[in-house]
């Protein structure tokens, strides 16, 4: 077994048909599909896609295969996926399954996930779950009458960069304009789709998207995230739930990251190109790349610049985060809108 190491990952792109042309530079990627790319995979376990360990004496090594050789390690699978992602034209409208739902059908989980505004353009804007009052018979009636009627059904809003869009499991969602987002989600691909907008050639999946699908009154979107900290670096918690924590971290300097013993952290550059020190490792945080550190492991982050990142962690959600939220001044009411513990 080797002793954990801050692991640098090479990002993966992937093609879609309402992807864009923006993601590769983002990332400084020289070798991209000739398709338009939607997604970056920054940080991935997941088989058919891996991202490959470029540092250390794991280097070239996928990272599933990686962390089995890592002491200390979460065991597999990896629980969590880090993605940017460019939409020019509307994403499906779509359905991720709960955990009990996923493993009903005989996957390891379901899929949770948390957006972080990047860039919009002039007509972005993101649908998120159902408006008040509409019943499902009357939202499967809409599907089969087609978009028009679909978009009557479903919460709407302009975002702005900055914004966070929290997505649990069973919500309907989707994107209409120009975007680009940041995206933490659980280690899943699991999609249904129930419109793709006059597509054709790629399958709906409306009966299990129905069954999948949380009648409860969505979640608040879009929230601001709430401020941890202000001192050399700038925290801000994006989203917290029981897959995940995601925060978004400015900093001129060189800041210390308080160690609670997270199983793993990982660290994703969004600009500029602050440094991740730990264990007499220096590595950068370049814009769409991830540096995974895979176990309780101590460390700092210094820029000389205005830098900014994306942090992701497990956290116990009732003991550290509510507890650090309540000290930095924060209403039970505001709480309630970036920590989810149910």
């Amino acid at each position: 077994m080797i002793s954990p190491y801050p692991m640098a990952l090479g990002p993966v792109a992937v093609g879609k048909v309402w992807g864009g042309s923006s993601l590769a530079r983002f990332a400084g990627l020289t070798e991209a599909p000739a398709e338009p790319i939607g997604e970056i995979w920054s940080l991935s376990a997941l088989d058919q896609r891996p991202t490959v360990v470029t540092n250390g004496p794991l280097a070239g090594m996928p990272l599933p295969e990686a962390l089995g050789q890592i002491e200390g390690a979460p065991p597999a699978p990896f629980p969590l996926l880090v993605k940017v992602l460019e939409a020019t034209t509307p994403i499906s409208l779509q359905v991720h399954p709960s955990d009990a739902f996923a493993r009903a059908q005989g996957f390891a989980c379901g899929k949770s996930e948390a957006w972080l505004i990047l860039k919009v353009g002039p007509t972005g804007r993101v649908l998120h779950g159902l408006r008040d009052g509409v019943s499902l018979p009357e939202f499967v009636d809409a599907l089969e009458r087609g978009a028009e009627d679909v978009l009557r059904c479903v919460r709407q809003f302009k975002v702005a960069e900055g914004d966070v869009i929290p997505i649990l499991s069973g919500t309907v969602h989707a994107t209409l304009g120009e975007l680009v987002w940041a995206e933490v989600q659980q280690s899943s691909d699991l999609t249904y789709r129930l419109c793709d907008w006059g597509r054709t050639g790629r399958e709906l999946h409306v009966d299990r998207a129905m069954a999948a699908l949380d009648p409860r009154p969505p979640c608040p979107a879009p929230v601001s995230g709430l401020t941890l900290e202000v001192q050399v670096a700038t925290r801000r918690l994006l989203v917290a739930c029981r897959p995940f924590v995601m925060e978004e971290i400015h900093l001129t300097g060189h800041w210390s990251a308080p160690t609670r013993g997270h199983p793993f952290e990982i660290l994703m550059g969004l600009r500029g190109k602050p440094q991740v020190e730990c264990r007499g490792d220096s590595l950068q945080l370049l814009p769409g790349r991830s540096v995974l550190l895979p176990a309780p492991l101590p460390f700092a982050i210094s820029s000389r610049s205005p830098g900014r990142l994306l942090r992701v962690y497990q956290a116990d959600l009732e003991s550290e985060l509510r507890p650090a939220l309540v000290a930095a001044g924060h209403s039970p009411e505001r709480i309630a809108t970036t920590l989810f513990s149910s």
